[in-house]
């Protein structure tokens, strides 16, 4: 009896360990990786670009809060408040989100899209940089910025 409630607790201490470690939905094709920076993309090119449309389509697939804090969704979404808050009188009003340019790099295991976040005044730049591991593909970042040499040829 003694057994089976030592097993039964590390039964549960071992389930309650693992509740609270966070499981990531995978990308398992570039074109995963694709359609989830253009979502990310168009979410973020909203009036007054609130990152957290962005971030809670991100959360899933973004495994850096955990390991680095200050690239905690929390972090992220302070950063772009405070670069919006600056540029969307710039900017001006959202237009569309068109795909710019996919580029793959390091033998092909990094990927990396590029969008123009349309905007009334200025096109921003919009990308977003994914790892391939041995069967799926990881987020590992992305930025965007109002440089209009990012668009340069």
């Amino acid at each position: 009896m003694k057994k089976l409630a030592i097993g039964l607790l590390l039964s549960t201490v071992s389930a309650s360990a693992f509740a609270g470690t966070p499981t990531f939905k995978t990308l398992t094709t570039e074109q995963d990786t694709f359609e989830l920076c253009q979502d990310m993309a168009t979410a973020l090119n909203s009036n007054d670009m609130n990152p957290k449309h962005m971030t809670a389509i991100m959360e899933p697939y973004w495994s850096w809060s955990d390991l680095q804090p200050e690239k905690s969704l929390a972090v992220v979404e302070n950063q772009v408040i405070e670069l919006a808050h600056k540029g969307v009188p710039i900017w001006g009003s959202p237009i569309d989100v068109i795909p710019y340019n996919t580029t793959k790099f390091g033998k092909d295991n990094y990927v990396r899209h590029e969008f123009m976040l349309r905007r009334e005044n200025l096109g921003l730049w919009y990308q977003c940089t994914f790892y391939k591991s041995k069967n799926d593909w990881k987020l590992l970042s992305f930025t965007f910025n109002d440089n209009v040499n990012n668009f340069l040829d």
